[in-house]
């Protein structure tokens, strides 16, 4: 591509320009040409080597619509609706499906929608005070929208599974966080995977809880074979994570018409650059480092990490510039989405949940001018399935002439999502309610009342819709 490929891209070439003035001043004015060199040679070094090789660059074979008649997509994201009074505090988390016929043409058989809403004091266990408990919450819940998808009667004719977000995030940064059962199976009768019951009864016989149970007796890290997850009434996790992909998973081992994927926009990762393109470079021609006045070591590793550091570079900024549109990069493993789980009880589960549910990733770029899209699937795919995967999303997101991003995952997020200005508003609400009624045990029931009727949407909306 180069830099007329740069002159093309308006946008990237804004974001060049405004991200060399976080550059070093010794390199700052030659920082767009510079960037263009390594470009220029990852994508000549990637085209001309064989199949197979560290580096390649692949072309998707286009569909055309009336080879995706009749498929159905469910499309999954979650959302968080968090307002400020004291501290920011989240409110409510919802998990919304947007299932989807392609060429239905009939409105009322062609689409569905669900939402799963979750107020967070209703949650009693798990590190509350933690900022990333949210994050935890939703998640969980997704992640048990898309298990019901893959398990459920009602579900059982979809094709694909499309989350907004990577199949699993790094799991090391939750490895402390847990959850009780007694609020597992509160959230499972929310989300319909139980029938909501409160007895103890009903909760031991949960058969999702009984089926975890007997997945943490068979787990490998503990030697008596009884899951260290049973030993309180605590889940970790990690745990819970594992179990719910292990079962997704199973179900694209055995259905080969179901097809499980994640679509990431805006990826600030460095993985990529750092573990393929950069290194494949630096592993052929160190002479650049001196371009970017970085002094060459003996570990190609280390002289990685200072030209990343240096141009302040990530994989999407990086392949905006090598790939066309329409181009992908080669599938590569998710290697440490798995590590660095420091905790004593979970040594070796790192090489276990690698084995057991291993994801791959690729970079596609839709249009010309914009960042390439990160796309994730499970790594026992083949080859076939992998292209089918790509092709399809690649065909969303042509949808609409200025997006670039699967147009149902887009429609799914806006459904999900709690407005910033109905937060404020109840932000207003709340502070009033207190005042009038100085807090007492009345006054807080209305205020659940008021969160539980108004932030729960059930009803459809053309508002939810993307602007072509």
């Amino acid at each position: 591509m180069g830099l007329n490929s740069v002159d093309i891209q308006p946008s990237i070439l804004a974001l060049l320009g405004q991200q060399s003035l976080l550059i070093a001043k010794e390199i700052r004015a030659e920082f767009i040409n510079l960037t263009e060199k390594v470009t220029n040679k990852i994508r000549s070094s990637a085209i001309n080597e064989k199949k197979d090789q560290l580096i390649e660059i692949r072309k998707i074979n286009k569909l055309i619509w009336s080879e995706m008649q009749g498929e159905t997509v469910c499309f999954i994201d979650g959302g968080v609706g968090e307002t400020t009074i004291l501290t920011k505090t989240p409110l409510i988390i919802r998990s919304g499906i947007f299932k989807v016929i392609t060429g239905e043409k009939n409105l009322e058989e062609r689409e569905r929608f669900e939402i799963y809403p979750i107020l967070v004091g209703d949650i009693e266990s798990g590190l509350k005070n933690r900022s990333d408990y949210s994050s935890v919450l939703r998640i969980l819940i997704e992640l048990l929208s898309a298990y019901k998808v893959a398990t459920s009667e009602e579900y059982n004719d979809t094709n694909i599974l499309m989350l907004h977000g990577p199949i699993s995030y790094r799991l090391s940064a939750y490895s402390d966080h847990y959850i009780s059962k007694n609020d597992l199976s509160y959230i499972l009768g929310l989300e319909g995977i139980q029938y909501q019951n409160d007895s103890s009864e009903a909760k031991q016989n949960n058969p999702f809880i009984k089926k975890f149970d007997l997945f943490c007796k068979k787990c490998e890290l503990n030697s008596n074979n009884e899951g260290f997850c049973q030993q309180t009434e605590n889940i970790n996790f990690i745990c819970l994570v594992w179990f719910i992909l292990s079962e997704i998973f199973n179900k694209v081992r055995s259905n080969a018409n179901f097809k499980l994927v994640g679509v990431v926009e805006r990826s600030s990762s460095t993985d990529y650059i750092r573990d393929h393109l950069f290194l494949n470079l630096l592993q052929n021609d160190s002479s650049i480092l001196s371009d970017f006045k970085i002094q060459a070591s003996t570990d190609h590793g280390k002289n990685v990490d200072k030209l990343i550091e240096k141009g302040n570079y990530h994989d999407a900024l990086i392949l905006s510039l090598i790939l066309n549109e329409g181009e992908y990069t080669k599938p590569e493993y998710a290697y440490k989405r798995y590590t660095d789980i420091r905790r004593e009880e979970f040594a070796g589960m790192s090489d276990i949940l690698f084995d057991t549910i291993p994801i791959k990733y690729v970079y596609l770029k839709i249009k010309h001018n914009t960042f390439p899209i990160r796309v994730e699937f499970p790594a026992l795919l083949d080859d076939n399935s992998i292209e089918f995967i790509i092709n399809h999303v690649y065909k969303y997101s042509r949808l609409l002439p200025t997006y670039a991003f699967p147009v149902g995952l887009d429609i799914v997020d806006k459904y999900a999502k709690v407005p910033n200005w109905l937060m404020a508003a109840f932000r207003k609400l709340i502070i009033l309610k207190l005042g009038e009624e100085a807090a007492s045990q009345d006054s807080m029931e209305e205020i659940q009342k008021l969160i539980s009727n108004v932030l729960i949407f059930q009803q459809r909306d053309a508002f939810y819709r993307p602007e072509a």
